[in-house]
């Protein structure tokens, strides 16, 4: 049977980033990923899996309490004009 729909949209993950990177990139995301899964499981006792999509919400959700930033002003902050060349 499939899972009902949320009523509160806001908190579907819905939205798909796609993200380049090189292989050390890749190597070094899938080393932090590993990381981070032997802390929880360390802190918690139990076996946590965790996965790169999720280890990336979990850094944007650090640094954006890092900045003070919520969800609303996030949603509303205007972004930096992209491929501006300045001089």
């Amino acid at each position: 049977m499939p899972r009902p729909p949320k009523t509160d949209r806001s908190t579907v993950r819905d939205i798909l980033i796609t993200l380049k990177l090189s292989k050390a990139e890749k190597e070094t995301l899938l080393a932090c990923v590993a990381d981070r899964s032997r802390e929880l499981e360390e802190n918690s006792g139990e076996r946590i899996e965790v996965t790169a999509s999720s280890y990336l919400r979990w850094l944007i959700d650090r640094d954006a309490k890092g900045r003070k930033l919520d969800g609303a002003r996030a949603k509303t902050a205007k972004p930096a004009a992209a491929g501006r060349k300045r001089g």
